[in-house]
């Protein structure tokens, strides 16, 4: 008799929980999206990059095919060395 009527009180609790849970659902829901939207924008920012500049080399073969391109001809690979 008193397993029936626990697991008629557990059934019970679970309904009320999940009837609760329903009904608030749109509040629990924006509140835990302001605290996600606070735990993503905490810490440090970058606030920039670090950009090497081209070595000496690819500066020539750029100059290269600039030339050549204005000049309305293909670079051979062999230039490019």
């Amino acid at each position: 008799m008193l397993f029936i009527l626990g697991i008629i009180v557990g059934l019970l609790i679970a309904l009320i929980a999940i009837t609760t849970m329903t009904y608030f659902r749109s509040k629990i829901e924006e509140v835990l999206h302001t605290q996600e939207t606070q735990i993503s924008n905490a810490g440090p920012r970058p606030k920039g990059g670090i950009y090497l500049p081209e070595d000496e080399g690819t500066v020539a073969r750029n100059e290269i095919i600039k030339k050549n391109k204005e000049e309305g001809r293909d670079t051979p690979i062999s230039e490019l060395e």
